[in-house]
């Protein structure tokens, strides 16, 4: 990670609550869809959070069509809404769309991850186990 990168997640990770907030690694400067990097950034803003032993979820949203709305989310309760922690609704992977899906999910499955694929959208989920 560059050290703009970490700077800002440091800060990032500096908040008491969470609602859905999230990093698009696009944004970031990482391009094509580098896996290695999001499940770095992951990593780091879960080991921040977990130091100051702030109760909260987060995961990596991987968008099939779009890769600029990759994210890594991060979720506590807040004030703004009595919804955590969030319960994922799990679509069901079909051949005509399995080697896509799959792939995603066998390279997060592989990091420790539970990975699926989200109901109703073309987006993989990776939670931390």
């Amino acid at each position: 990670m560059t050290e703009r990168l970490v700077k800002r997640l440091t800060k990032y990770c500096r908040s008491d609550w969470y609602e859905f907030s999230h990093i698009h690694p696009s944004l970031e400067g990482i391009k094509n869809r580098n896996l290695k990097a999001i499940i770095e950034i992951e990593r780091f803003i879960g080991i921040k959070l977990e130091l100051r032993k702030l109760e909260h979820q987060r995961w990596i949203q991987i968008d099939l069509n779009n890769s600029d709305y990759d994210a890594v989310f991060v979720h506590t309760k807040n004030p703004n809404r009595d919804d955590y922690p969030i319960e994922f609704e799990i679509g069901r992977i079909t051949k005509s769309n399995g080697s896509k899906y799959k792939r995603f999910i066998n390279a997060f499955t592989k990091n420790g991850y539970n990975a699926f694929k989200m109901l109703g959208r073309p987006t993989i989920v990776a939670k931390i186990k």
